[in-house]
């Protein structure tokens, strides 16, 4: 799995200030995951807490909340969790799904993709 960092801006839902801060891309992490000082700091509300597995095996439970990124050209609301202060900041899996994001890692650079939608008649849900 290669692993490299890109510029992501991160603020709250009620508007104001972004932050740019570099964030490791790792497809093997699932949300984008920051220091809860941070994340405080801009406005950023804990809607919940989560279990999540380490890469060691361990579970721990950090708090998720909603807030607003720009990344590679892309913006949008995402899950983002309140990571302990020691955590380097980092984009997972379903952060770059979200946005339509997917790692060159030979470029080390996030591209845009086109998502799909199904239309073949047997997907469609009927009344």
């Amino acid at each position: 799995m290669e692993t490299f960092t890109v510029k992501m801006e991160i603020g709250s839902l009620s508007g104001g200030e972004f932050v740019a801060v570099n964030a490791l891309v790792n497809t093997g992490s699932s949300l984008a995951a920051l220091p809860a000082s941070l994340l405080r700091r801009l406005g950023v509300t804990e809607e919940r807490r989560r279990r999540f597995e380490l890469a060691n095996g361990d579970v721990v439970e950090y708090p998720v909340g909603p807030a607003r990124v720009r990344l590679a050209g892309q913006d949008g609301i995402i899950q983002v969790v309140f990571a302990p202060e020691d955590f380097a900041p980092r984009v997972g899996a379903v952060t770059l799904s979200s946005l339509c994001l997917q790692p060159d890692p030979v470029e080390q650079r996030l591209i845009p993709y086109l998502p799909r939608v199904c239309n073949h008649p047997q997907h469609i849900p009927t009344p």
